[in-house]
């Protein structure tokens, strides 16, 4: 009987380590994380969760994701923000050209409201670079880019980025055991001292 448990404990102990090695690790995660991610964290552990967990959902594979993975899901929500600004100017190819030129915004603008016919001005003159009336292929490229960085705040990347630094065991993807291990960590760690301005 004494060595059935002396063969246990000897499996067993590697293993209780393994799992001491990986609370420290998701502790020192913790500790050296940004005071903006700890206080995001701390304030709304379900939000921030969630928005990893469909990270890794909706971009990863095996329950887990790559920084190549995240960078491809930077470019999917930077495409769909730019075809959302093309198909609202491309509404106006009345003659499906591949270009917009002023009668048929004036048509489009005719049929819309007045907070679209406000956006359509501003949007073609900002558009039209070289001031021909007409918005050609690259212009509206060009345009649909710039709108796109501006509707995507650089936070939402960074955040979206900022998930690989959960990688506890540092294999080169994230798991949400991993997220789920360093939260808990996070929230074991004071508050971050408010930002003290102008002093």
């Amino acid at each position: 009987m004494t060595i059935i448990r002396l063969a246990v404990l000897f499996v067993a102990l590697p293993m209780l380590a393994s799992a001491q090695d990986g609370v420290r690790s998701a502790q020192a995660t913790a500790a050296g994380l940004p005071a903006a991610v700890v206080k995001r964290i701390q304030s709304s552990p379900d939000r921030a969760e969630e928005a990893v967990v469909m990270l890794i959902a909706g971009s990863g594979t095996g329950g887990a994701i790559s920084q190549a993975q995240i960078e491809t899901a930077v470019s999917l929500r930077l495409a769909d923000a730019r075809a959302s600004v093309l198909s609202r100017l491309m509404a106006a190819d009345l003659d499906n050209d591949g270009t917009v030129v002023a009668g048929e915004l004036d048509a489009l603008a005719a049929a819309s409201g007045a907070r679209s016919r406000g956006w359509l001005a501003v949007a073609a003159a900002q558009a039209d670079r070289n001031g021909d009336s007409t918005l050609d292929a690259g212009e509206l490229r060009q345009f649909a880019a710039s709108e796109a960085d501006g509707e995507v705040p650089g936070r939402e990347i960074a955040t979206m980025r900022g998930v690989m630094r959960f990688d506890v065991d540092g294999d080169g993807r994230v798991t949400l055991a991993e997220y789920r291990a360093v939260a808990e960590a996070v929230a074991a760690l004071p508050a971050p001292a408010a930002d003290k301005k102008g002093s």
